[in-house]
């Protein structure tokens, strides 16, 4: 029986998981351990209506960490929040302005940081913001999606893209998928594939739009197997929720 548990014991040391954890708006941290990956994050919470706060001194520590930043909006990007952190970053041009060069990983295809790759792919964002009750209609001129290759997984992120757009059909076998809830649903209402093991929806502008979406989602879920597959998991996760991905297959 002990010689059972020790075996068991050495098992769980021995498998090796990804750590991703929500926590709010379109931001997660991913975490094997060693390197902390924040998408997203920090942000201003409160932009543009997103109402979910959070602490900052709980989220970032450590000293192995790396921002990685969709675009410059409020609801993606805090820079005085980033400032406080001792996270480096990768981001496109108007998230890099202001920022000192010694916190600055070089923007460029294919970036490869000791095991992580992340390629990003410039892709369109269209918004509207309503100034004195007019709706006025913006693109967003420095905004990019993510593909990153790290522990042999697959990993997608969409920002903000355009859901028409849809250069998440395009990819094929996505481990994960981190996407706007919008673009799930586009994906859903189109009968449009996403050939992903696991899709993480997110930036719900309040923490009671969560369990809301997740019933939702459970009355579809023969329509949703009959299209995405029934070996595509689909999460949604509360806040500071934490998903736990095996790295070792």
């Amino acid at each position: 029986m002990k010689k059972l548990l020790l075996i068991l014991f050495t098992s769980l040391l021995c498998s090796e998981q990804l750590d991703i954890q929500y926590i709010g708006n379109a931001s997660f941290v991913l975490s094997d351990g060693k390197k902390n990956v924040f998408i997203d994050f920090p942000y201003e919470a409160g932009a543009y209506g997103f109402a979910m706060d959070y602490s900052l001194d709980s989220i970032i520590t450590g000293d192995n960490n790396i921002s990685i930043i969709t675009h410059h909006h409020g609801d993606h990007w805090w820079r005085k929040g980033f400032m406080d952190s001792n996270n480096k970053l990768f981001a496109p041009y108007f998230v890099r302005l202001f920022v000192p060069k010694s916190r600055k990983i070089l923007f460029k295809e294919h970036t490869v940081i000791d095991d992580l790759i992340i390629n990003p792919i410039k892709t369109p964002h269209n918004f509207t913001i309503e100034p004195f009750g007019f709706n006025i209609n913006l693109k967003c001129i420095s905004h990019y999606s993510y593909i990153f290759f790290w522990h042999n997984k697959k990993i997608f992120i969409s920002g903000d893209a355009n859901s028409e757009y849809e250069l998440l059909q395009r990819e094929k076998n996505i481990d994960i998928a981190i996407i706007t809830y919008w673009n799930g649903e586009y994906a859903f209402m189109n009968n449009k594939n996403i050939d992903a093991n696991n899709i993480i929806l997110c930036h719900f502008f309040n923490l009671e739009q969560i369990p809301q979406y997740r019933e939702s989602i459970d009355k579809e879920k023969l329509k949703i197997n009959a299209l995405f597959g029934e070996n595509t998991n689909i999460h949604v996760l509360d806040q500071y929720e934490h998903l736990y991905i095996n790295i070792d297959e």
